[in-house]
């Protein structure tokens, strides 16, 4: 099993991700971002990166917020939405499913570290590519 690869496919009614959003994502790498789609959060600067992925892997978007719509058109105006997932707001613990499968996890902002350290990773070992004050 490669790192990141979700193998959901034929399971039984109780898997906790929507349909459509496990058939897009199915046998792929997963490499995923969580948070408000807010204009601060810098969400658009996965986008246009996703167009250099392989075939096997997708990002995975997941959260709502003001800007969910217009980042959809971005993904649909750019070409990607074959490698790009905007899954809107889903359960704790289908989050949960998916931290624990993606290969890989971006944290995309475009503010000073606010909630940082309180609030992210649950024990996943993030950090930021900046510094935080």
């Amino acid at each position: 099993v490669s790192i990141g690869v979700l193998h959901t496919k034929g399971e039984g009614s109780g898997s906790p991700l929507p349909q459509l959003v496990k058939e897009k994502i199915f046998g792929k790498k997963i490499i995923l971002a969580v948070g408000r789609l807010a204009p601060y959060k810098g969400f658009e600067v996965l986008v246009l990166p996703a167009k250099n992925l392989s075939d096997d892997s997708i990002v995975v978007i997941v959260g709502q917020g003001p800007l969910m719509h217009d980042l959809q058109k971005l993904v649909d105006s750019t070409g990607v939405s074959d490698r790009v997932v905007i899954t809107g707001r889903l359960s704790e613990a289908v989050v949960q499913t998916l931290l624990t499968q993606a290969g890989a996890i971006l944290l995309a902002f475009d503010m000073p570290c606010r909630g940082f350290r309180s609030g992210l990773a649950g024990g996943y070992g993030l950090w930021p590519s900046h510094s935080c004050h």
